[in-house]
């Protein structure tokens, strides 16, 4: 009986150490560059429907629809990441800000299919894109 219980204890004990090691173990800069990837795969569907918009390949109304939901994807994540120590650490949060405010801008140029509004927005987000990416691989190179 008592060699019974001081198995149970030992696997008990084993355990615990394990889930202990595990929770160490996750990186919140592996969650941080999640996320980031999860914006720059956003920001792209707005910069690809920008350009389609400009060719006039893709109708307004789908346009519009498809930058509303990119904002909307990106600010879940902004807001996600304003609670993150690393986020805030890293500086990230003034850049998805900007984002958000370039995508509202082209947006309302779609809207008013102002093509000369929207290529002057896409090369803003071209420029945000790629500071997101190096955010993206500072981090990354951290965890």
């Amino acid at each position: 009986m008592l060699g019974s219980i001081k198995k149970i204890l030992i696997s008990n004990y084993l355990l615990l150490l394990t889930l202990l090691n595990i929770s160490c173990s996750i990186n919140p800069n592996e969650n941080l560059s999640k996320e980031l990837k999860t914006v720059s795969s956003w920001a792209a569907t707005a910069h690809m429907v920008g350009e389609a918009s400009i060719r006039g390949t893709v109708p307004t109304a789908y346009a519009k629809e498809t930058l509303k939901k990119s904002l909307e994807k990106i600010q879940q994540e902004t807001e996600k990441l304003s609670k993150s120590p690393e986020a805030q650490e890293e500086k990230v949060l003034e850049p998805l800000q900007q984002l958000q405010q370039i995508i509202t801008q082209m947006s309302i140029a779609v809207e008013q299919k102002d093509n000369k509004e929207i290529a002057t927005q896409l090369q803003r987000l071209s420029r945000q894109e790629k500071k997101i990416r190096t955010l993206e691989k500072q981090v990354s190179a951290k965890s």
